[in-house]
């Protein structure tokens, strides 16, 4: 079964972690190595992200259904702050304008 990681909210504009399945992956992120970048148009499906895991393969994050738009914001700190994707409130990954 897959499960998203991530979820888009239209209202706010923003990429969010989805903490409860984050956590049920018996491994934690370790990197996350951005493709994306502020300014950057995107549409659906486009490559945002790699997640490196501890002892897990990669896992590439691309712009789920809806989000389109142009990268405002990239969270460079997501990992470092407040416990990281796997810990609440959902960490936001990144904003459109």
């Amino acid at each position: 079964m897959i499960v998203a990681l991530f979820t888009y909210d239209p209202v706010t504009r923003e990429l969010r972690a989805v903490v409860e399945h984050i956590r049920s992956i018996d491994d934690a992120v370790a990197n996350v190595y951005w493709k994306a970048k502020p300014g950057e148009r995107i549409t659906p499906g486009h490559h945002l992200a790699d997640l490196e895991w501890n002892s897990s393969p990669d896992t590439r994050v691309l712009a789920p259904p809806g989000c389109a738009g142009v990268i405002a914001f990239l969270n460079h700190n997501v990992l470092s702050v407040g416990g990281g994707l796997a810990e609440y409130p959902a960490k936001v990954l990144l904003r459109l304008r």
